[in-house]
């Protein structure tokens, strides 16, 4: 057998570092980040408590590696990049994907959601969820501003507890959950504000 490359190493060490923190993820989403031992997570992992700390030093870089692929993840399914003005064809777009995001994986998604309402995670929740969104946000402001709004930063918190809650809905009951209709009532409601 030839001796591995560089690149098979490197190729291991990303996927025995993603399987840490999957498994971290779990943990801290069963069992909550303060209470969670990094033994548990190495054992959940399958490897050993030295060969986890190779990886990560401490218990909070792994929750800061698991909030970074939220993030990832997030960023790379809505394209919070485009600097171009909202428009309602956009911000529809946006709710559908912010509804079907979840309803397409319920489980993983109630796991990101029970983890960052944990006490000790809810500020790197929110520490990671500055930048690229903080800016969409203020395009939803530039928008709602466009459209008369009198209080378009008010409008955007308004809209964003709303499509909070509907994702909230289709997680306890993705499979009665009238997402079509609500998708269609909702888009009419954030793309025709009250002023």
């Amino acid at each position: 057998m030839a001796p591995r490359t560089s690149e098979q190493f490197e190729r291991i060490r990303e996927d025995r570092k993603q399987k840490l923190i999957d498994a971290a993820f779990h943990v801290f989403a069963e069992e909550t980040y303060h209470s969670a031992s990094v033994s548990k997570i190495a054992k959940e992992a399958g490897v050993s408590k030295g060969l986890l700390y190779n990886y990560f030093d401490t218990k909070e870089d792994l929750l800061r590696a698991i909030m970074s692929n939220l993030m990832a993840e997030i960023l790379q399914y809505f394209d919070f990049s485009n600097d171009a003005p909202l428009t309602d064809e956009s911000v529809s777009d946006w709710i559908k994907k912010s509804l079907y995001i979840v309803k397409d994986d319920v489980k993983r998604w109630r796991f990101y959601t029970r983890l960052s309402m944990q006490p000790d995670v809810t500020p790197f929740f929110m520490e990671m969820a500055t930048g690229e969104i903080q800016k969409f946000m203020e395009s939803f402001v530039a928008y709602f501003s466009s459209k008369g709004v009198e209080d378009p930063v008010t409008y955007m918190r308004y809209c964003s507890a709303i499509v909070d809650g509907i994702q909230l809905h289709v997680m306890l009951d993705p499979e009665n959950f009238p997402i079509e209709k609500v998708e269609s009532i909702l888009i009419k409601q954030i793309t025709n504000p009250i002023i």
